[in-house]
């Protein structure tokens, strides 16, 4: 199931509008991961290592670090995302 959503980078400045974001969470250890590979055009500006903000279009956000991008077409690619913290 895809969520759309609008990521963010560090400086609040719009990275990439109506991204498709395939979620999954994860329970360990007590408290809840989540981990997200997003669905972008391939100029979409998010580099590996970065930390991100994701805010999804029913109303849950999150701080996240990219793990990798890999390209899905010539026109999209897919970023693996991995959350930091809760996303609520």
């Amino acid at each position: 199931m895809f969520v759309l959503g609008t990521i963010l980078d560090e400086a609040g400045q719009v990275c990439c509008k109506d991204a498709k974001v395939s979620l999954e969470t994860v329970e360990r250890n007590g408290r809840t991961e989540w981990y997200a590979t997003v669905s972008a055009s391939v100029g979409t500006p998010m580099m590996a290592g970065q930390k991100y903000r994701l805010v999804l279009n029913d109303g849950r956000s999150g701080e996240c670090m990219v793990r990798r991008n890999t390209s899905a077409s010539l026109e999209e690619r897919a970023i693996s995302v991995w959350g930091m913290g809760t996303l609520h």
